[in-house]
């Protein structure tokens, strides 16, 4: 952790700057509008999924909240309210007197931060203002997942934050802590919908397999519903109350490690309850990756080669020599293969690597995630006409990207290397 303090700001403006450079390609806003119409948990998936980098300004009232991303990362946010600033955080915690509040707050009138002011009477130490800093910003985040009313807008570009104040958590798992703490059911049943619909694991790989933290109630979720379900048969297979199990499946679907699918249909041979064909293959059952099993330092210099590599097959433009399975594959070795190298390049891995490396991750990822579902369609549609003779309707979910594209030149220049 650097041992320089950011440059001065007040209490009532969080240590942010509009970089001058453009923002990167891909980085376009995705939408503006009303929060009536749209979830704010829904918005920060969306910008995850998009890998958007840029700012979420919440409006409601008088209040103003903005949460900021790096390619789909929460790094930060802030806010308009004097409760959210630092100061009034520290003193609603008991953990400076109003004393202190009042002398370091003189001393951030005379443009010095008040954080630094903090440090340099003897208050507080530079890691503890960090700390609480972290708490204050998620507090920020996690009280407009209760914001019904309002509007909302994505800014794209890019936001300079000091690296000691960026958040290390995945946004999959700021989702699901936020939905936790959502109090009113009404929040809950709006954002499950339409309870007909099956509830599925997520069709896009880079959702599917994202890095989170699991309470055990979650992981029980997810290990049973390994194809669709209806929502009374999950209801009566687990035994936590309706509520609870009701909150727990707005968050992993609002994180995007579920999904609502099209209701089931009903089968002109049996007279049942059917999983529509386009819904039963899905990606293999595998949990997400568990935040302490993702918290390491790749090393950079290592992965190089392997990145060298993927680049080589990618130039290639061809998906079975992305995934390298033999043309005709099978479902199940694309699905082996994909989660191979799933392992090796999920974005969520490189939270902490430098910027220009994490680029080039997003990048060789969507290569992957596009082989995968293009190999996985075409393995279906194949299978089908063989067992059926007709060919498998349109899935119901969106692919995970448009049309196979053109391979570039190379890659993205590589970042340097560490000493």
């Amino acid at each position: 952790m650097s041992e320089t303090f950011p440059p001065p700001a007040t209490d009532e403006t969080p240590f942010l700057e509009t970089a001058e450079t453009p923002p990167p390609a891909g980085s376009a806003a995705p939408a503006a509008g009303r929060l009536t119409t749209a979830s704010v948990p829904d918005l920060l998936r969306r910008a995850y999924s998009e890998r958007f980098t840029g700012e979420l300004l919440l409006d409601r009232d008088e209040e103003r909240k903005q949460i900021y991303f790096e390619t789909g990362n929460i790094v930060f946010a802030s806010s308009n309210q004097a409760a959210d600033r630092i100061g009034a955080s520290l003193l609603r915690q008991g953990l400076i007197t109003q004393a202190d509040f009042d002398r370091v707050l003189a001393k951030a009138a005379e443009g010095k931060r008040f954080g630094q002011a903090l440090v340099e009477a003897g208050i507080m130490s530079q890691r503890d203002i960090i700390t609480n800093i972290t708490f204050q910003v998620l507090d920020i985040i996690y009280s407009v997942f209760n914001w019904t009313t309002g509007s909302y807008e994505f800014i794209a570009g890019e936001q300079r934050v000091a690296e000691e104040l960026k958040l290390k958590l995945t946004t999959a798992s700021i989702i699901l802590e936020g939905v936790r703490r959502i109090e009113d059911f009404g929040i809950i049943r709006r954002g499950l919908g339409d309870l007909n619909r099956f509830i599925a694991p997520s069709s896009s790989p880079l959702l599917r397999m994202q890095t989170m933290t699991l309470k055990p109630f979650e992981r029980q979720l997810l290990e049973l519903i390994a194809q669709p379900l209806d929502l009374l048969y999950i209801l009566a297979a687990v035994s936590a109350p309706p509520a609870a199990t009701l909150k727990a499946l707005l968050g992993l679907i609002s994180a995007g490690v579920l999904e609502q699918t099209d209701p089931p249909t009903i089968s002109r041979d049996t007279g049942k309850l059917e999983i529509p064909a386009a819904l039963r293959p899905v990606i293999p059952l595998a949990t997400p990756t568990t935040a302490s099993q993702a918290s390491y330092s790749p090393d950079y210099a290592a992965l190089r080669p392997q990145l060298d590599e993927i680049w080589a097959r990618i130039r290639l433009n061809n998906p079975q020599a992305i995934l390298n399975v033999p043309a005709g594959a099978s479902v199940e070795a694309i699905n082996f293969a994909y989660l191979q190298l799933v392992e090796r390049f999920h974005p969520d891995r490189f939270l902490a690597a430098p910027m220009p490396l994490r680029r080039e991750i997003d990048e060789v990822f969507r290569h992957i995630a596009q082989s995968y579902e293009r190999l996985r369609q075409q393995s279906l549609q194949a299978r089908l006409q063989r067992s059926t003779g007709r060919f498998m309707a349109t899935p119901s979910f969106a692919p995970v990207t448009g049309a196979y594209p053109v391979a570039t030149a190379g890659p993205p220049a590589p970042p340097a290397r560490p000493p």
